[in-house]
């Protein structure tokens, strides 16, 4: 069963490099302490999308580039690893917004991601 996961693992990787993909953010391995502080995303995130306060919610990020009608866990797919279902992110973007904080939609907004500092295989 080990060897199979192991091998399910290099294969997705393998996949997502061919993609273009960038595979060194692919996080099927917890932070078993999560991260400290979670103004690491910040300047992480920030070539990729849009930070700014919403009420009730404090500090959230918003992808650029994304198509209309686009929401959370639909660019990449889903692996079982030891850990359960782990979301395996398309986005260059994706290891901290799938692993991290949660998701939620804003009537005005749109999709918005708030951060969080306890990973998960995905906050679904």
């Amino acid at each position: 069963m080990k060897y199979r996961l192991i091998t399910l693992v290099i294969l997705v990787t393998l996949a997502l490099s061919s993609a273009g993909c960038d595979t060194r953010r692919v996080a099927v391995r917890p932070h078993r302490t999560g991260v400290a502080d979670v103004s690491i995303f910040y300047d992480e995130l920030s070539p990729f999308g849009h930070w700014f306060q919403v009420d009730g919610f404090g500090w959230v990020w918003t992808p650029y580039g994304t198509p209309i009608g686009w929401r959370p866990y639909t660019h990449g797919h889903w692996v079982y690893t030891e850990y359960g279902w782990t979301w395996v992110s398309a986005w260059r973007w994706g290891w901290a917004p799938f692993h991290y904080g949660r998701w939620t939609h804003h009537a005005r907004h749109g999709w918005l991601w708030v951060p969080g500092t306890v990973w998960g295989p995905a906050w679904v």
